[in-house]
């Protein structure tokens, strides 16, 4: 679609991307938004790629949409050559299942930013709608329209499940209302419905960490709170507290005893065909990079209880951990590479008569993942 005012620009690599990009022109449509769309590819027509942008700047638009595939430059290079938002859509590849589109695009250096979306149709819906809501903080006609759209998905909802006749009346009169734009789609600040109204936290990360660290200094260790946004790779997150497990345990007098705290959640990069869940990849990995350390411990859990598809909530190991394993004819890195920890865990456990697995069960809350790290200087 082509307009003398193109509100956004929409470019893929390749004219094979409009099937996957012409998902984002129907939604851009459907709002009314007035978009141009081009094929044009970051390697073999930059030239003509940036006179496009810069004609499509000059008529008024307001941000681009970009998708490529595979080495998936293009977002960073409209991003780099223009201070307009650029909305990266990675496109499905033939080897890599479209992996390699996603990481080249979310991996911009620092100051080139570009807003990455999910790979290939969905990727490119979710990119218009966000171009759209961009766009409806200056356009009121255009807010309505998308409080109407997001009210009519809540309303599909409830017929696709037969819910009508369970839901109070006046939710599903204020649902139609929201659809029909007689109302905004949530409530704005200062609206007298709000008088009333007091948010109260009565769960969070840091309220479990202050608990532990108290329940951990009545029992005789020093506490001290790492951080309560433990994020990023398990592994790294496990090389991460192990060399911070070295450093405080340096610190210790002889005899002395420390508890150290963290919370948060990371996430596994799964390579291998193993059972697991974040904690106990956590768990592994540690236990790998403080063997033969003594006088270190670490339970890493969800205070849920539950720790990917399995029935544990996560994992204790110490320094000692990894060598028993292999005593007992178990290969702690192979599970570990293999993406395998809950059995490594349920074997180790199994043949050792220990109780590495922590299980829990479900445990009616869920303030993310804790990691309990106890350290004892030996004399």
């Amino acid at each position: 679609m082509a307009t003398k005012k193109a509100l956004v620009g929409v470019v893929m690599g390749s004219t094979s991307d409009w099937e996957v990009m012409s998902q984002a022109a129907k939604v851009l449509k459907e709002f009314g938004v007035p978009y141009e769309a081009r094929a044009l590819s970051a390697h073999r027509t930059p030239e003509a790629l940036s006179t496009w942008r810069r004609a499509l700047e000059r008529r008024g638009a307001r941000l681009f949409i970009a998708a490529a595939g595979g080495a998936a430059h293009l977002a960073g290079v409209v991003a780099a050559q223009s201070q307009l938002p650029v909305l990266g859509v990675p496109m499905p590849s033939k080897h890599l299942a479209g992996l390699d589109s996603l990481l080249s695009m979310v991996q911009m250096p620092k100051g080139i930013p570009v807003a990455t979306f999910a790979i290939g149709e969905a990727g490119a819906a979710n990119a218009a709608l966000f171009a759209v809501a961009m766009l409806a903080l200056s356009d009121a006609s255009l807010a309505k329209r998308l409080a109407a759209f997001r009210a009519r998905q809540a309303r599909a909802v409830i017929a696709k499940y037969r819910l009508e006749e369970k839901i109070p009346a006046r939710i599903s009169d204020y649902l139609k209302k929201g659809a029909d734009m007689q109302v905004p789609e949530t409530v704005k600040h200062n609206d007298r419905c709000l008088d009333k109204t007091h948010n109260v936290i009565v769960g969070a990360i840091g309220l479990a960490l202050d608990a532990a660290a108290e329940k951990s200094r009545q029992l005789g260790f020093a506490a001290r709170i790492i951080s309560a946004e433990l994020q990023g790779e398990a592994r790294a997150a496990a090389r991460f507290l192990a060399q911070t497990a070295r450093t405080s345990l340096a610190g210790l007098q002889a005899g002395e005893r420390s508890c150290l705290l963290c919370g948060g959640e990371t996430i596994v990069a799964v390579s291998g065909a193993g059972k697991g869940g974040r904690n106990q990849e956590l768990a592994l990995a540690f236990a790998l990079e403080i063997e033969g350390l003594e006088g270190v411990s670490m339970l890493s859990a969800g205070t849920d209880g539950s720790d990917g598809p399995t029935d544990a909530a996560g994992a204790l190991v110490d320094g000692q951990t990894a060598a028993r394993a292999r005593g007992l004819g178990i290969d702690p890195l192979r599970h570990l590479e293999n993406n395998d920890s809950y059995m490594f865990f349920r074997e180790y456990d199994a043949r050792s008569g220990g109780r590495s697995h922590f299980i829990t069960g479900p445990t009616g809350t869920n303030v993310m993942d804790m990691q309990l790290l106890l350290l004892e200087k030996r004399v």
